[in-house]
C-alpha cells in the first residue's frame, strides 16, 4: 500500500494505515487505485458548486424527458423528427 498527499508518497503497512489517514493521506493500493480517501481531505467550494449545478441541470432534463412505454416509443423520442412534432405540439396547445 502507498500513502500519498500532495507529492509525498510512502510504502506502508496495513498496520499503520490510520494513523496517515489521520494525518491527512490518501490511501492506495499496489495498483494505483485509491481505497480510502483521508477524512481530512476537502473539496474547493467552486468544484462543489459546479457538481451541484450540474446535476440540477440533469435532473430537470430527467423530469422534462418524457418516459417511453415501449421500445417503439423509445425509438420515437430519441428521433430528431419526434422533438420538433413534441414541442411543435406544446406549442399549439399553449394557444
Amino acid at each position: 500500500m502507498k500513502a500519498k498527499k500532495f507529492n509525498k508518497v510512502y510504502d506502508i503497512d496495513n498496520a499503520s494505515k490510520a494513523s496517515y489517514l489521520k494525518q491527512g493521506y490518501d490511501i492506495y493500493n499496489d495498483d494505483g487505485e485509491c481505497i480510502e480517501h483521508s477524512p481530512l481531505s476537502v473539496v474547493p467550494y467552486s468544484e462543489y458548486d459546479k457538481v451541484v449545478k450540474e446535476l440540477e441541470a440533469l435532473k430537470k432534463a430527467a423530469a422534462e424527458k418524457p418516459v417511453a412505454k415501449n421500445k417503439k416509443d423509445e425509438y420515437f423520442y430519441n428521433t430528431r423528427e419526434s422533438r420538433s412534432i413534441i414541442i411543435n405540439n406544446k406549442n399549439e396547445n399553449r394557444v
